[in-house]
């Protein structure tokens, strides 16, 4: 019997906001007076303190100070145009699949304009299941 592969979250956790608030009370006790520049030393600070988490790279303390000062929050704002791409083709979307159920959500990214990403997010959104078909070209 093969153990299962464990899975990149399994590996690397997504950091949720008490990470993120946590990272940035180190970057921002380092960089109170005019010592900015000192991420590499709060990655290695939040190490310490928090040696049973996952340690975040330099990057990611940059990255979130900065959206912190930026936007007030610690990810970036989502494009105004991010949903209404989906919800303008969600209609054309659907009615693929129900005409042809077992077509693929690449056929219908390429007949629709959209990326396989969105035609994939929409299915999930609508609680909708591809049919998975063996392919010919797994033939032995």
């Amino acid at each position: 019997m093969h153990a299962s592969r464990p899975s990149l979250a399994d590996i690397i956790p997504v950091p949720n906001n008490e990470d993120y608030f946590n990272m940035a009370g180190v970057v921002y006790e380092l960089t109170r007076g005019n010592q900015r520049g000192l991420y590499a030393a709060a990655a290695c600070i939040y190490a310490e303190r928090y040696p049973d988490r996952y340690h975040p790279p330099p990057r990611s303390f940059l990255r979130s100070h900065t959206n912190a000062l930026a936007y007030g929050n610690f990810n970036p704002p989502r494009p105004a145009n991010y949903e209404v791409q989906e919800n303008i083709h969600t209609g054309e979307i659907l009615a693929a699949f129900e005409e042809n159920p077992h077509t693929s959500s690449r056929a219908v990214a390429q007949t629709v304009g959209v990326s396989q990403y969105t035609v994939v997010n929409v299915l999930q959104k609508n609680l909708i299941m591809p049919s998975f078909t063996q392919s010919s070209s797994i033939k032995r």
